[in-house]
């Protein structure tokens, strides 16, 4: 019987992509959430200077992640863990990153920008579908990204007011999930879930 390829394998290709086999995950409880005591108000884009330094607990790694480049409203970094990875000031659009010798390559595109949801309130939410083009194979899927309710949460860089956004991923065999806890204070997130692979700042160091 000839061996294929399924749709579910590809999945299962792209989600294992995100991470290698030392980026364990750490359990929802690493977030020990709070609500906040003062409302926050709605968050604007970030703003990022060459130079910025953002270091996280990734698996056994711990992973600094240098702004090298800024173009626009796209930020480049260089990561030990993620090779070079650009992520928007709005986060909720797709990031992409070459990988290195602990974790593959990463590229995802949408049909439309997703900046909307900026400046970031609880209940905001947007949408769009695009394709996954990790590992030369075109998976489409659909993506809302939405901001939940403010959580103080404790990282090892400290305790922060956050704004979580969590985006949803649909595709033809189930669903997955990218998860941020944005922090006003700090002008990044301080945690970021993907797919369960829970990644949070242990310091961070921003230019003067």
């Amino acid at each position: 019987m000839p061996l294929t390829l399924s749709r579910t394998s590809l999945v299962l290709t792209c989600i294992l992509l995100l991470a290698g086999p030392l980026l364990t995950a750490c359990g929802p409880t690493s977030r020990d959430a709070k609500p906040v005591t003062t409302a926050l108000p709605p968050a604007p884009l970030p703003q990022y200077k060459i130079g910025d330094e953002f270091t996280f607990r990734v698996g056994p790694l711990d992973d600094v992640q240098r702004v090298v480049a800024i173009d626009g409203d796209i930020i480049t970094y260089e990561s030990r863990v993620f090779g070079v990875m650009k992520h928007s000031r709005a986060f909720t659009n797709m990031p992409e990153w070459t990988g290195s010798g602990f974790t593959g390559a990463l590229k995802m595109k949408t049909e439309s920008p997703m900046d909307a949801i900026f400046p970031l309130a609880q209940g905001k939410s947007v949408k769009s579908r695009g394709v996954n083009e990790t590992g030369g194979a075109n998976l489409p899927f659909e993506v809302t990204c939405t901001v939940e309710e403010s959580q103080n949460i404790a990282v090892t860089a400290g305790r922060f007011d956050t704004i979580p956004v969590d985006c949803v991923f649909k595709h033809a065999q189930g669903q997955y999930h990218f998860s941020y806890w944005y922090a006003p204070s700090v002008g990044h997130w301080v945690a970021v879930s993907r797919n369960g692979r829970y990644h949070e700042m242990i310091s961070y160091k921003r230019a003067p």
